[in-house]
């Protein structure tokens, strides 16, 4: 301070006029994301706010504080450690998703052709206190890249809390309902579009669902979209199922490869391919799911896999060609003969028969194991406790 100007008094200090209502919710955005680093949280707050963009700001009161990272600070370690890199991006955040925590999110994703980079994303969703392992999840099941399209960012995270299309439609609408009156179309049609061709819903079947909601006359609300639904029945063949089979088809390609890093005489981890997985439909996901769930659930087995139905060999031939061929030591060509010809084999009596006196040999003791399936019944994997009941009685 000049001491050509001394201050006297407090009457000599003049306060901008929106001083006091920034400070004011800067106070409340500080209380309700607890950040874990103020100071940076709070220069990447006022950065936001002065260049328009949407705030760094959780819509409820976190009970943990909230992971802030420095990329300048890190450097290269942040690339190598929480970035990703050849390995999944790693955390310590154990915080569940909630509706909550996608509100704040759709400030920043949830408008049309909107992209972000990966970093960009980490971060957004770190600050939320979104967990990376959602994020992973989602980025893995998305194949998304170097850019990620926000709408189908959010819709997949949206469709971990309410997995069925229809509530994972509502669920956006409700979540769009912090900025808008209702679900703009533009939005609906970026979602459905995504989340059908995910689970490759004929192009018909997503056009009449598109039709029918830019014919309603009411704006796109929750209940509005189930109404559109109920009435595209007739044309949607296959919604997203149960919470736990969708949550098990985001998590269980990571799961795979770290078993394969950490077991790796895991057949069924060793022979996964992430890229082939991506090209089967939703049902085929849960039906490959489930012929790999030993392995899973074992990840110390040396096989792993069980065929649920005899048609599972040819639906998923380029995984169990692998896996087969890898267990018995030979090429994925090869080709089992049966052959009980003994006429060429060395040694044996003239009349053919395996005397084992005229051999020389002692009583031997001999086991034959036989698994037998039914062509009535599904194989063992699949059978439900009905089946095993009505085989036995047989």
């Amino acid at each position: 301070m000049s001491d050509t100007n001394p201050m006297y008094s407090a009457s000599q200090i003049t306060i901008p006029s929106t001083f006091p209502e920034i400070l004011k919710q800067y106070t409340k955005a500080a209380i309700r994301t607890q950040p874990d680093d103020l100071l940076l949280w709070s220069a990447q707050y006022f950065e936001a706010l002065s260049a328009g963009n949407p705030l760094p700001v959780s819509s409820r009161v976190v009970t943990q504080p909230t992971h802030v990272i420095d990329k300048t600070v890190k450097g290269a370690r942040y690339q190598e450690e929480e970035y990703r890199g050849d390995e999944l991006h790693q955390s310590k955040k154990t915080h569940t998703l909630s509706v909550e925590m996608l509100k704040s999110l759709a400030s920043q994703f949830l408008h049309p052709k909107t992209n972000f980079s990966v970093e960009e994303t980490y971060d957004v969703c770190n600050n939320l206190g979104i967990s990376s392992q959602h994020v992973n999840d989602v980025l893995a099941v998305g194949e998304f890249q170097e850019s990620v399209p926000g709408i189908p960012f959010i819709s997949l995270l949206a469709a971990v809390l309410k997995p069925r299309l229809t509530e994972t439609c509502k669920l956006l609408a409700q979540l769009s309902e912090a900025t808008e009156e209702s679900l703009p179309m533009p939005i609906f049609e970026e979602a459905l579009e995504f989340l059908g061709s995910l689970e490759k819903m004929p192009r018909n079947q997503i056009d009449g669902i598109i039709n029918t909601a830019a014919a309603a006359v009411s704006p796109l609300t929750p209940s509005t979209i189930d109404s559109i639904f109920e009435s595209s029945a007739s044309i949607i063949t296959e919604q997203l199922s149960s919470s736990e089979i969708l949550k098990e088809l985001l998590s269980s390609p990571s799961s795979i490869e770290a078993i394969r890093a950490a077991n790796p005489g895991n057949r069924t981890a060793r022979h996964f391919d992430k890229a082939y997985f991506s090209t089967l439909t939703f049902k085929e996901k849960q039906d490959l799911l489930r012929c790999c769930r030993s392995g899973i659930d074992n990840p110390d087995s040396s096989m792993g896999c069980y065929a649920m139905q005899p048609s599972d060999y040819d639906r998923f031939k380029p995984f169990f060609q692998k896996v087969i061929a890898d267990y018995h030591g030979v090429g994925e060509s090869a080709k089992h003969v049966n052959n009980w010809d003994l006429s060429s084999v060395e040694g044996l009596p003239s009349d053919g028969r395996l005397d084992l006196a005229a051999l020389g040999l002692p009583e031997l003791s001999m086991r034959v194991r036989v698994g037998r399936n039914l062509a009535d019944f599904p194989l063992p994997g699949a059978m439900t406790r009905d089946d095993r009941i009505l085989l036995e009685n047989k």
